[in-house]
């Protein structure tokens, strides 16, 4: 099908995408792919995946296969597909893998929610909650643009295996307290992980759009079940205060003083944190650096 698009103008192209290129925009068509479609990455060196303001998101490994949902092309000739939300990866270092990805077949096997997950489309935009125990027949599984497994329900329906199973990888024989926390700050991670794309909104507490303390809000509540307060002083809050030296994984970090917050997001270990940054901006993944040095942290799990 087609529908109404921007065209995608570049402003220079390299072997591995384009570095501070912008998008300008003009009417035109574009054709978007069924779900699907996936491609594969076939440069030796890899590629880099962008937003549309030409900015260096993360590098794709060489081999790896994602979905892909639209294409569009840019002024330098170039076929760009899209990989998810704002994100962009040049034709010239892919293939397309849709004949070797898994399809609706006689045989389709079963997923069960072994806890509540969420149903989204091929955006990523919720559709509902599947409960704890529901059995769904499968039609597929592809790669999504975050890295995650996702398994097809039927039409232009999909649930996140990767998030849904984190459950399932505690250590068996560990402790009952140690396996529920590990469990835990898995689920958390994963679903703040599937968020990755989403655009910033000031006051926006989910599913399709954030702002930095309703992505947090939105991420403990239905990964967890835990309500930590919808603005940042309130999460403050929501657990123990704790140095950025001892960070750990699942831990909320601001900036700014105490009953002053405002900024949070979620730390996942090595130096890292998942963050709804600001108006203009896409919840991402970002480095802790002396430029933008968070004040504290909070443990909830």
């Amino acid at each position: 099908m087609t529908i109404k698009r921007n065209l995608v103008t570049f402003a220079a192209a390299s072997a591995l995408g384009l570095a501070g290129a912008a998008l300008t925009q003009s009417n035109s068509a574009q054709h978007v792919h069924a779900a699907t479609n996936s491609v594969k990455i076939t440069n030796a060196a890899g590629a880099n995946l962008l937003d549309g303001n030409g900015n260096v998101i993360r590098h794709l490994a060489a081999g790896s296969e994602w979905l892909s949902y639209q294409t569009k092309t840019g002024s330098n000739g170039d076929t760009w597909i899209n990989l998810g939300a704002d994100q962009w990866v040049d034709s010239v270092n892919t293939s397309d893998n849709s004949s070797s990805t898994s399809s609706a077949s006689s045989s389709s096997s079963i997923f069960t929610a072994t806890k509540a997950v969420s149903l989204v489309d091929v955006s990523n935009n919720y559709l509902r909650t599947l409960p704890a125990g529901s059995k769904w027949k499968t039609y597929g599984t592809m790669t999504g643009w975050n890295g995650d497994t996702y398994v097809n329900l039927g039409g232009n329906q999909w649930v996140d295996e990767t998030a849904a199973n984190a459950a399932s990888t505690a250590v068996e024989g560990a402790t009952t307290t140690a396996t529920s926390r590990d469990t835990q700050v898995q689920e958390v991670i994963a679903l703040a992980k599937a968020q990755i794309g989403k655009p910033y909104v000031w006051g926006a507490k989910g599913p399709n759009s954030f702002d930095c303390s309703g992505l947090t809000q939105y991420v403990f509540q239905n990964a967890v079940g835990k309500s930590i307060g919808g603005y940042t002083v309130a999460q403050e809050s929501a657990g123990t205060i704790v140095s950025i030296s001892n960070l750990q994984a699942g831990d909320l970090v601001f900036w700014g003083s105490r009953g002053a917050t405002y900024h949070v997001g979620i730390y996942i270990g090595n130096n890292q944190y998942i963050a709804a940054p600001q108006p203009g901006e896409n919840v991402k993944i970002s480095s802790i650096s002396a430029y933008f040095y968070p004040s504290f942290g909070v443990r909830v799990l």
